[in-house]
Parts: C-alpha cells; sequence; structure tokens
C-alpha cells in the first residue's frame, strides 16, 4: 500500500507539471515568423519601417552609434507609403515615395533612407 501510494505521488508530482507545460494558452509564434512585415507591424502598429527583400527594416535614428554611417549602392525608392498589410518590397508605413534607399560601407543589418537632406538609417528586423 505504501508503495502504491509512493507511487501515485511520484507520477503525481513528475507527470502533471509537464502536461501543463505543453498546452500554451496563446498560440506561439516562431521567430521567423514574427520577423515577417505583416507580424511586425501588428505587433506594433505605430512602427516606422519599410520592407526590403521580405524583411521589415525599423528606423533607427534613436540608435547613437547610427550617425556616422556612409551610403554605398543605391538599392531602390519607396514605392508605397501608409501600407498597413500585404507588404512588398520598397513599401513603407511612414517614409514618403521617392525615398532613396542605400547600403552602407560599414554595416549589412543597417540601411540608409534618404529624404531631402537627410540620410536616416533602419535596421534589418531578423529572427533569432
Amino acid at each position: 500500500m505504501k508503495r502504491t501510494l509512493a507511487i501515485v505521488c511520484f507520477l503525481a508530482v513528475a507527470v502533471f507539471p509537464m502536461a501543463a507545460c505543453t498546452q500554451p494558452s496563446d498560440p506561439v509564434v516562431s521567430s521567423a515568423e514574427w520577423a515577417r512585415p505583416e507580424n511586425y507591424y501588428s505587433a506594433n502598429p505605430s512602427v516606422d519601417m519599410f520592407v526590403y527583400q521580405a524583411t521589415a527594416c525599423e528606423n533607427a535614428e534613436d540608435i547613437s552609434w547610427m550617425t556616422e554611417l556612409t551610403p554605398d549602392q543605391e538599392l531602390g525608392t519607396i514605392k508605397r507609403t501608409g501600407v498597413t498589410k500585404d507588404f512588398q518590397d520598397f513599401d513603407a508605413t511612414t517614409l514618403p515615395i521617392g525615398a532613396v534607399v542605400y547600403t552602407v560601407h560599414e554595416r549589412g543589418d543597417v540601411l540608409l533612407v534618404r529624404t531631402g537632406d537627410r540620410d536616416i538609417p533602419y535596421l534589418k528586423v531578423v529572427e533569432g
């Protein structure tokens, strides 16, 4: 009887918490899914971003080390603005149509957008 009680107690303590952990209450979204422009935008509808190569690029002008970047190769121009769904390359949430997108010499994960006389850095949102 003591042995049976010990087995039941062990199972209750060991199995029940594991079973509870395998049933998440919220749907799990992989980091690759989260990095999709539509998902990234829906998580933060006020984000200043544009899309390049199916990747969201977020305004990073508030990051102090991003001030000394040198434009390199021109990639294209913003085609649509005010976009909130069905993002395509060179769609933006706030940038004006015609703003020019450049790579930078210093980093592969940052792009510069020239609008008027300003160069604004944008950081690529990647999974991981």
